[in-house]
Protein backbone atom coordinates (compact mmCIF):
# COMPACT_ATOMS: atom_id res chain seq x y z
CA UNK A 1 0.00 0.00 0.00
CA UNK A 2 1.38 3.39 -0.97
CA UNK A 3 1.36 6.22 1.56
CA UNK A 4 2.76 9.73 1.38
CA UNK A 5 5.11 10.51 4.27
CA UNK A 6 4.34 13.73 6.10
CA UNK A 7 7.40 13.45 8.37
CA UNK A 8 10.80 11.81 8.14
CA UNK A 9 10.45 8.22 9.37
CA UNK A 10 13.66 6.46 10.29
CA UNK A 11 14.27 3.43 8.13
CA UNK A 12 11.36 4.25 5.83
CA UNK A 13 11.86 7.58 4.08
CA UNK A 14 11.65 11.34 4.25
CA UNK A 15 8.73 13.76 4.21
CA UNK A 16 7.19 14.09 0.75
CA UNK A 17 8.25 10.62 -0.33
CA UNK A 18 5.80 7.96 -1.53
CA UNK A 19 6.55 4.61 0.12
CA UNK A 20 5.04 1.14 -0.07
CA UNK A 21 4.23 -0.29 3.38
CA UNK A 22 2.03 -3.09 4.70
CA UNK A 23 -1.60 -1.99 5.11
CA UNK A 24 -1.65 -2.72 8.86
CA UNK A 25 1.45 -0.60 9.47
CA UNK A 26 -0.08 2.28 7.53
CA UNK A 27 -3.52 2.09 9.16
CA UNK A 28 -2.40 1.34 12.72
CA UNK A 29 0.85 3.30 13.06
CA UNK A 30 1.73 5.81 10.35
CA UNK A 31 -1.64 7.47 9.70
CA UNK A 32 -2.81 7.76 13.34
CA UNK A 33 0.65 9.09 14.24
CA UNK A 34 0.27 11.77 11.54
CA UNK A 35 3.46 10.51 9.89
CA UNK A 36 1.74 9.61 6.62
CA UNK A 37 -1.52 9.86 4.71
CA UNK A 38 -3.21 8.19 1.79
CA UNK A 39 -2.16 10.26 -1.22
CA UNK A 40 -4.49 11.72 -3.81
CA UNK A 41 -3.77 10.92 -7.46
CA UNK A 42 -2.21 14.34 -7.93
CA UNK A 43 0.01 13.87 -4.86
CA UNK A 44 1.08 10.43 -6.12
CA UNK A 45 2.19 11.93 -9.43
CA UNK A 46 4.19 14.66 -7.68
CA UNK A 47 5.74 12.19 -5.24
CA UNK A 48 6.87 9.86 -8.00
CA UNK A 49 9.21 12.54 -9.34
CA UNK A 50 10.30 13.61 -5.85
CA UNK A 51 13.95 12.80 -5.17
CA UNK A 52 14.91 13.76 -1.62
CA UNK A 53 18.27 15.37 -1.09
CA UNK A 54 19.07 13.13 1.86
CA UNK A 55 22.73 14.09 1.99
CA UNK A 56 21.92 17.81 2.20
CA UNK A 57 19.11 17.22 4.70
CA UNK A 58 21.39 15.06 6.81
CA UNK A 59 24.17 17.65 7.01
CA UNK A 60 21.68 20.38 7.92
CA UNK A 61 20.12 18.11 10.54
CA UNK A 62 23.51 17.26 12.06
CA UNK A 63 24.41 20.95 12.37
CA UNK A 64 21.02 21.75 13.91
CA UNK A 65 21.17 18.77 16.29
CA UNK A 66 24.68 19.64 17.52
CA UNK A 67 23.69 23.24 18.19
CA UNK A 68 20.47 22.21 19.91
CA UNK A 69 22.21 19.67 22.15
CA UNK A 70 24.62 22.38 23.30
CA UNK A 71 21.73 24.80 23.83
CA UNK A 72 19.62 22.39 25.93
CA UNK A 73 22.05 20.08 27.76
CA UNK A 74 22.18 20.68 31.49
CA UNK A 75 19.46 23.35 31.44
CA UNK A 76 16.53 23.50 33.85
CA UNK A 77 12.90 24.13 32.95
CA UNK A 78 10.80 25.56 35.77
CA UNK A 79 7.15 24.59 36.15
CA UNK A 80 4.75 25.47 38.92
CA UNK A 81 1.39 24.01 39.76
CA UNK A 82 -1.08 23.39 42.53
CA UNK A 83 0.02 20.56 44.78
CA UNK A 84 -1.21 18.65 47.82
CA UNK A 85 0.42 18.87 51.24
CA UNK A 86 2.33 15.68 50.36
CA UNK A 87 3.87 17.26 47.26
CA UNK A 88 1.71 15.63 44.59
CA UNK A 89 0.53 17.78 41.70
CA UNK A 90 -3.16 18.07 40.87
CA UNK A 91 -2.39 17.03 37.31
CA UNK A 92 0.90 16.26 35.61
CA UNK A 93 3.57 17.75 33.38
CA UNK A 94 3.30 16.15 29.92
CA UNK A 95 5.65 15.89 26.97
CA UNK A 96 3.66 18.59 25.17
CA UNK A 97 4.04 20.94 28.17
CA UNK A 98 7.79 20.41 28.07
CA UNK A 99 7.93 20.96 24.30
CA UNK A 100 6.00 24.23 24.68
CA UNK A 101 8.31 25.43 27.46
CA UNK A 102 11.41 24.60 25.40
CA UNK A 103 9.94 26.61 22.52
CA UNK A 104 9.19 29.55 24.82
CA UNK A 105 12.48 29.53 26.77
CA UNK A 106 15.00 28.48 24.11
CA UNK A 107 13.19 29.14 20.79
CA UNK A 108 13.73 25.51 19.74
CA UNK A 109 10.91 23.46 18.27
CA UNK A 110 10.88 19.92 19.62
CA UNK A 111 8.31 17.29 18.72
CA UNK A 112 6.81 15.80 21.87
CA UNK A 113 7.62 12.31 20.56
CA UNK A 114 11.32 13.18 20.96
CA UNK A 115 10.92 13.75 24.71
CA UNK A 116 11.59 10.76 26.97
CA UNK A 117 10.20 10.90 30.48
CA UNK A 118 11.06 7.94 32.71
CA UNK A 119 7.78 8.33 34.62
CA UNK A 120 4.90 10.79 34.59
CA UNK A 121 5.84 14.02 36.31
CA UNK A 122 3.28 14.29 39.10
CA UNK A 123 5.44 15.30 42.07
CA UNK A 124 7.28 18.42 43.16
CA UNK A 125 11.04 18.46 42.72
CA UNK A 126 13.57 17.77 39.99
CA UNK A 127 12.99 15.29 37.20
CA UNK A 128 15.49 14.22 34.55
CA UNK A 129 14.20 14.39 30.98
CA UNK A 130 16.01 13.24 27.87
CA UNK A 131 15.37 14.62 24.42
CA UNK A 132 16.37 12.29 21.60
CA UNK A 133 16.92 13.83 18.16
CA UNK A 134 18.54 10.69 16.73
CA UNK A 135 20.57 7.80 18.16
CA UNK A 136 23.68 9.99 17.98
CA UNK A 137 22.22 13.22 19.35
CA UNK A 138 20.38 13.61 22.65
CA UNK A 139 20.23 16.19 25.40
CA UNK A 140 19.45 15.73 29.08
CA UNK A 141 17.79 18.48 31.04
CA UNK A 142 16.01 18.96 34.33
CA UNK A 143 12.34 19.72 34.83
CA UNK A 144 11.90 21.42 38.20
CA UNK A 145 8.36 21.48 39.57
CA UNK A 146 7.47 23.88 42.38
CA UNK A 147 4.19 24.49 44.17
CA UNK A 148 2.36 27.58 43.01
CA UNK A 149 1.51 30.14 45.62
Amino acid sequence: MNVLLLKNVKGLGVAGQLVDVPRGFAVNKLIPGKCAKFPSTEEELKAEVFVPNVEKDSSEFVEWAKATVVKLSGKTLLFSGKASDKGHLFGSISESDIAERIKADFDVEIDESQINITKKIKDLGDNRVEIVFSPEFHAALTVRVEASK
